[in-house]
């Protein structure tokens, strides 16, 4: 009960905080309960069960190859990731709430094992957050208990959170 009252108490906080923002229109309905059952990562699994992500225009636009008009017309929305982000130059980094479906369906491909990772026993990990490009992510332990930041699929070392239970509560 304390990391459901935990997620359910930051999601409040962050709807709080960005009540008066487009963002708060791009959170998606909660996940399937098919989608939720894959999830082990319980804190990570009941942050899913009261949003499903984020639906964003312009990384539909993208990912459906609208024509350059649509894409164009849709950068408005670029920087609608939940998490932030930061712009220098023409680099941008805004870091979205990847749909479940989606990080399920990346989870095959985005593994990292032990021989990635400087962290010994690192595996079946959940991609979850991203920027557009998918080269700054978000990354927890199938246990809960590690949250990295990678660079595209090789992991930094970097700690999001600190090592322990419900690692990405803490985070959130």
């Amino acid at each position: 009960a304390p990391t459901w009252l935990g997620v359910a108490a930051a999601w409040r906080s962050l709807k709080a905080t960005l009540a008066d923002t487009p963002i708060v229109a791009t959170l998606r309905p909660p996940a399937s309960r098919h989608h939720l059952m894959q999830v082990e990562a319980r804190s990570l699994r009941y942050a899913y069960a009261v949003h499903d992500g984020q639906a964003i225009e312009f990384d539909d636009a993208v990912r459906e190859r609208r024509p350059r008009a649509a894409v164009i017309a849709a950068q408005r929305t670029i920087s609608h990731g939940l998490f932030g982000g930061f712009s220098a130059y023409d680099y941008i980094v805004c870091t979205r709430l990847k749909p479940l479906r989606v990080v399920l369906d990346a989870a095959g491909d985005d593994e990292l094992d032990s021989e990635d990772s400087e962290s010994e026993g690192w595996h079946g990990t959940l991609s979850f957050a991203e920027n557009f490009r998918g080269d700054r992510r978000f990354k927890v332990d199938d246990a809960d208990r590690q949250l990295i930041v990678a660079e595209g699929e090789v992991a930094t070392g970097l700690r999001a959170a600190p090592d322990g239970p419900d690692a990405f509560l803490r985070w959130f």
